[in-house]
């Protein structure tokens, strides 16, 4: 095998982590090894490599064989840089790199001490996490929310996602055509505590009291129990029929309880949408480096702002000026090039 000049690592298997890794991929001299097998479609999918039959696991012995197995296969990757994405691969690289001398990069992805109401084991997780950054020679956080959790002597620099030239370009054509809106709101995630999709039913349900034709749907999960069925779950969809939804989309409303920084969000504000997003750490991290929106805190006060934004719509001339000086702040280009001067300091 060719030497690797970056390898990239990480258990998360769909969603935004894998993006990230893709739009970094597209640097020479870069591979990406997934513990587990990838979920996602990824356009740098030749440049990945899983290793089968993973389980996120702290049991000692199968902790400890994971462990070896990683360590087996950078040697055989033999990088000269070894980039780790997400808590648990973070964790378990640093100490498979132990003793390589190698430089290890360590991004969080939405960082445990951002996760709200920890328990016992969120407690270890972020105790581990520690551990993780201080073997680290750097953290690469994805919005200042999450920068500000890590202190002490970890050296920590915010570089921001970015989104692929590929999308931008097919958004500022959809936002040209002006087709019109489909849904009056629209969220994106997969179902999960995080992102807290009984608190975006529960704002579709207020916002329809007051009008009730509202057209609100939901990328990424399908309908369930504890869901309002007036809202339109979309379910796992494509790429492509992403792109199409977003960009006739009048609202993206984020609910999440933290994010590291969202893409979801990025290529909304890309597409035109007007953005709404809840004041919790890394899902305002938009609004928060200035892009125009709306934060809010309780679902009566987000329903309040939502209605007249409906009622009163966005031109589109205000559409594509958004979408504009959203792609220039978080390009794909801006991004690698940001990445790439911290990888130079190693190289």
């Amino acid at each position: 095998m060719n030497r690797t000049e970056i390898l990239h690592v990480s258990d998360c298997l769909d969603g935004g982590v894998p993006a990230v890794i893709d739009t970094l991929l597209s640097r020479d001299g870069s591979q990406a090894l997934f513990l587990g097998e990838l979920r996602a479609d990824l356009n740098q999918r030749h440049l990945c490599t899983c290793i089968p039959d993973y389980e996120r696991t702290f049991h000692p012995i199968k902790f400890f064989k994971f462990l070896l197995v990683l360590r087996a296969r950078i040697k055989e990757f033999d990088p000269k840089i070894i980039h780790l994405h997400s808590s648990y691969a973070g964790l378990l690289g640093v100490l498979a790199a132990l003793g390589l001398k190698l430089p290890v990069i360590y991004s969080p992805h939405a960082s445990p001490m951002m996760m709200p109401a920890p328990g016992m084991k969120l407690r270890i997780i972020r105790r581990l996490e520690k551990i993780t950054s201080m073997l680290a020679r750097c953290v690469i956080a994805c919005s200042k929310d999450e920068a500000a959790y890590f202190g002490g002597k970890t050296r920590v620099i915010t570089i921001p996602n970015g989104v692929p030239d590929r999308v931008i370009r097919v958004f500022e054509e959809l936002l040209q055509k002006n087709a019109g809106f489909t849904y009056d709101i629209i969220g994106i995630g997969r179902d999960s505590e995080q992102k807290d999709l009984e608190q975006f039913s529960n704002i579709a349900e207020l916002v329809l009291q007051q009008l009730p034709n509202a057209r609100i749907a939901w990328l990424g999960a399908a309908g369930r129990a504890g869901l309002s069925d007036k809202v339109t779950w979309l379910g796992y969809v494509s790429e492509h029929e992403v792109e199409q939804v977003l960009s006739q989309s009048q609202i993206f409303l984020a609910t999440s309880q933290y994010e590291g920084f969202s893409v979801a969000s990025i290529k909304a504000g890309i597409a035109g949408c007007q953005l709404v997003l809840r004041n919790t750490p890394g899902t305002r991290a938009l609004i928060l480096d200035g892009t125009p929106g709306v934060l809010f805190h309780l679902p009566e006060e987000c329903a309040a702002r939502i209605v007249p934004l409906i009622r009163d719509g966005l031109p589109i001339t205000a559409r594509v000026h958004q979408g504009r000086l959203t792609a220039q702040n978080y390009s794909q280009d801006l991004q690698i090039r940001r990445t790439e001067i911290l990888y130079k300091e190693f190289l």
